[in-house]
């Protein structure tokens, strides 16, 4: 819940101030949508070819306004990984695990995450997912996290947001949320900050900005 919070699964037309776009697609450009087999993906990729077409003044979804986002298949890890992989239609996960995993909020997060999940099983021998492999998953998450600290001030309302926010996770909330500010030129991370911080990594389909220095430049902010 805290996650959905932070980073919404995509921009609805309302908040970007026009609840009345809903423009056509070229043949070629819905052929490009319907090769994506993940409907998350598919239905991310989609609403973000409108929101392009949109900034284009064009009531006309065309194929150049979805390619890259075809292109991208997946997209990166929100906790720091620097590769992604193509999820394996054919892994098994059980039914425990993949009840577990819609709980995760539908779209780039619950595709990344069991993007991350099937990979990490991979790598350590696993031919199932099951719930304890997800813990362990997890886990190794919460390592990376448990490396980061504040190094900015934090109001009060984004402070008592932050403790909200599980512990495996917080620290890269905190990494990310800090270089959304300084790129923004604050000395301090408000309500603001964080709204537009949660509001680029849903625009761009990632997260982590390690390999992507310019993702709170200000072309991605206007």
């Amino acid at each position: 819940e805290a996650m959905a919070s932070l980073c919404p699964v995509k921009i609805t037309k309302k908040e970007d101030g026009d609840s009345n776009f809903n423009p056509d697609w070229t043949i070629e450009a819905r052929k490009l949508a319907d090769s994506i087999t993940d409907p998350s993906l598919k239905e991310n990729a989609m609403m973000r070819a409108e929101k392009k077409a949109r900034q284009d003044d064009s009531m006309l979804v065309r194929e150049d306004h979805i390619s890259e986002f075809v292109k991208e298949k997946s997209g990166k890890c929100p906790f720091g990984h620097t590769a992604s992989d193509d999820k394996d239609e054919d892994f098994p996960w059980s039914e425990d695990a993949l009840a577990r995993l819609e709980k995760v909020p539908d779209g780039f997060m619950r595709s990344l995450t069991r993007q991350r999940v099937e990979t990490f099983a991979k790598k350590n021998g696993k031919t199932e997912i099951t719930p304890e492999v997800m813990d362990a998953k997890y886990d190794d998450w919460g390592k990376g996290s448990a490396k980061q600290s504040m190094t900015m001030d934090w109001d009060e309302t984004t402070s008592a947001r932050l403790e909200r926010i599980p512990d495996f996770v917080r620290g890269m909330i905190i990494l990310e949320t800090e270089r959304c500010a300084k790129a923004l030129g604050e000395d301090k991370v408000t309500r603001d900050v964080m709204k537009k911080a949660s509001t680029i990594w849903a625009d761009n389909n990632t997260f982590h900005t390690e390999d992507n220095p310019d993702q709170y430049s200000d072309d991605q902010r206007a």
